[in-house]
């Protein structure tokens, strides 16, 4: 079979978060980022450390962004 290419993410690229992605801020509600368009900071082998506007950097896996056009 044919494999998945993964999509190769650049530092400063923009991204949504195309599956649910929940995260627990620091209030301690829980706040669903799916469709949410971020910023790419680090990229790591299968993961990208985006900046959700949270006082600190989440990991998202490749497999949860889209690159926005």
């Amino acid at each position: 079979g044919g494999k998945k290419v993964m999509h190769k993410f650049k530092i400063g690229d923009k991204v949504r978060i195309v599956k649910p992605l929940c995260v627990r801020k620091r209030d301690g509600r829980i706040e669903n980022f799916k469709d949410r368009v971020v910023e790419v900071r680090t990229v790591e082998f299968s993961s990208c450390c985006c900046d959700l506007g949270l006082s600190r950097l989440v990991y998202i896996p490749a497999t949860h962004l889209q690159k926005v056009a």
